[in-house]
């Protein structure tokens, strides 16, 4: 893969990346709290890296708070899943909400670089 495909696909990454963090806006800690709000959470960081997985041929697994979530929802680990829900909103609360989605993806980062340069 050369320079120009790695970046276009950032692009479109980067894209998805915006997705998540308006729905995860919508979802804030602040409106929804307990099992329903930490289930609510997987079902959306769960489908974004399916989707990533399937639109980009990018296994997010690799990274560390993805693969974190993965184990914990394979087992429904509801108090894992807060804890990484609450580790995340933790974050973007210290940030403007035009960084969210900039947050997402270089969280992402490793695994996502990996990828491309492995093809």
């Amino acid at each position: 893969m050369n320079e120009q495909e790695i970046l276009q696909k950032m692009r479109a990454v980067f894209k998805d990346c915006q997705k998540l963090a308006v729905l995860l806006v919508q979802q804030h800690p602040s409106t929804h709290r307990g099992f329903v709000a930490d289930m609510q959470f997987a079902s959306t960081y769960g489908s974004f890296l399916g989707e990533i997985k399937v639109n980009h041929g990018i296994d997010l697994e690799k990274d560390s708070i993805a693969q974190r979530l993965v184990d914990a929802l394979s087992k429904t680990d509801s108090h894992t899943i807060g804890l990484i829900r609450e580790e995340i909103y933790a974050a973007l609360d210290q940030m403007q909400a035009e960084q969210y989605a900039s947050y997402i993806f270089l969280t992402c980062f490793p695994s996502i670089y990996k990828a491309m340069t492995e093809k």
